[in-house]
């Protein structure tokens, strides 16, 4: 025996309990589905956003333009949600490995990992760029940076 709300002794059978149990199972994965979703879809917007000012930073940098004030903070702002927005889906994923990807200047082989956590992490990141955006990786950028800021180095000033 419970007590209803209205506090009187009420006797359930059982199948009135899990008819009410199997109703709660019902209702559970809805709330779920709905917190995946909306996590899912928060990534997928920040995606978008990543891709817009990496563009944006990529094409200035690229043409040798100045890159605007705001366009760091931006990129640091967008960086810090993706990185507390739990993805729950491979293009959430995808989402976390592009930005990854882009910041190793798509270069996934260069990276040196000292650790089993880190050595992980590359590999996961490799993997999703490797399998959904091979168009991103750029196998040797951070030799040939280095290479460009060497021979700038080398070059007399003009003062």
């Amino acid at each position: 025996m419970i007590k209803d709300i209205k506090g009187r002794l009420v006797t359930l059978s059982r199948r009135a309990t899990l008819r009410s149990l199997a109703g709660i199972f019902v209702v559970i994965p809805q709330v779920s589905e709905c917190a995946i979703s909306s996590s899912n879809a928060r990534l997928l917007a920040l995606g978008n956003a990543l891709d817009e000012i990496t563009g944006r930073l990529d094409r200035a940098v690229g043409g040798g333009y100045d890159v605007e004030d705001g366009w760091l903070e931006d990129l640091d702002r967008i960086e810090a949600e993706i990185l507390k927005t739990q993805a729950s889906t491979i293009d959430g994923l995808r989402v976390k490995a592009r930005a990854a990807c882009w910041a190793l200047l798509g270069d996934l082989d260069s990276v040196r990992e000292e650790t089993t956590d880190q050595r992980m992490a590359i590999s996961i990141i490799r993997d999703l760029v490797r399998g959904y955006d091979p168009q991103l990786e750029r196998p040797g950028a951070v030799k040939q940076l280095v290479e460009e800021i060497e021979k700038g180095a080398d070059k007399p000033s003009d003062a």
